[in-house]
């Protein structure tokens, strides 16, 4: 989660107890199912995310991929070789994670009051190096039967 509060605290009891009595594997703050809300996004970061998303769509169905905000079980990356590129750990998680349960709960996502976006060209062609790596993971994985 973003140290800035653009994501609500108050929420973390609820996901963890979510997780506990419902037996999800990992639970993610999303930004983009019913009830959720961005709150002062300028146009141009909303049309990113939306792309970044889209590109996600044959890694996984999750409807936001790109949150930062989640939670999960020590079982979803043990043994599992993590290799993200940039910010976008859950992406790696939801493409190589050992999970059978996942849960998205809408948050209400604020735009940082201070500091600089974290968005520059090096992070968005980190994230297209990353969507390559995991497009030939899943690849590898189904055709060749690894893991």
């Amino acid at each position: 989660m973003d140290a800035d509060f653009t994501h609500p605290p108050y929420l973390i009891p609820k996901m963890i107890n979510k997780i506990k009595k419902e037996n999800i594997n990992l639970i993610i703050g999303s930004r983009s199912i019913k009830y959720s809300k961005i709150k002062k996004w300028p146009l141009k970061r909303k049309i990113i995310s939306k792309i970044a998303i889209i590109l996600a769509k044959p890694i996984t169905n999750i409807k936001d991929p790109m949150s930062g905000f989640f939670f999960m079980k020590k079982e979803v990356i043990k043994n599992v070789k993590l290799k993200p590129k940039g910010y976008k750990i859950l992406l790696e998680i939801l493409s190589k994670g050992n999970y059978n349960s996942v849960s998205e709960i809408p948050i209400i996502f604020k735009n940082r009051i201070k500091g600089d976006s974290k968005l520059t060209l090096k992070v968005y062609l980190e994230y297209l190096i990353q969507l390559y790596n995991l497009y030939l993971y899943k690849i590898k994985k189904k055709f060749l039967k690894i893991n």
